[in-house]
């Protein structure tokens, strides 16, 4: 069975319920069942009400959306930022460039523009594709882009 609060399981009487169940009798006998609502694993309650106001965040376009030079990488995120995802546009004319391409990603290094160069910690994107920043990332940390072609085009947004 799962360990985490979020999908922990109870068995009652045999049956196995989300424990975010309340499980009681009434007068009868009878099971009562009671969903008590859960913000990121913990019950909301008196003892630990929803928070105030959803937490905001505050949308950016990218540090760079289009890779300025062939086969010159590009920083397209700049932390601090706590999210973000880059989009390698389907079309040719929306990328910019003669023939749709691959797109390159990488955010621990600076990737390779040419088939192949998809590997290790660089994500090679086809025409059409996305990639999401898989956690928040820290002042100083780059995630850099790169192309076979010169002007091609992507987008690219931040959150923080």
């Amino acid at each position: 069975m799962a360990d985490d609060t979020q999908n922990t399981l109870a068995v009652v009487d045999g049956k196995t319920l989300p424990q975010s169940l309340l499980v009681g009798v009434d007068p009868s006998g009878n099971l009562v069942y009671q969903f008590l609502p859960r913000v990121r694993g913990a019950i909301v309650d008196d003892a630990n009400p929803l928070p105030a106001a959803p937490p905001v965040a505050t949308l950016a376009a990218g540090t760079a959306s289009q890779v300025a030079m062939a086969a010159t990488a590009v920083i397209a995120i700049t932390g601090p930022v706590k999210g973000g995802y880059i989009v390698n546009p389907e079309s040719a004319a929306d990328q910019g460039v003669g023939t749709a391409e691959q797109l390159y990603v990488d955010p621990v290094a600076v990737p390779g523009a040419a088939p192949g160069a998809g590997n290790g910690t660089a994500v090679s994107l086809d025409p059409g594709a996305s990639w999401s920043l898989p956690c928040p990332i820290p002042a100083g940390v780059t995630v850099h882009v790169n192309a076979a072609s010169a002007g091609h085009k992507f987008t690219v947004v931040v959150w923080s």
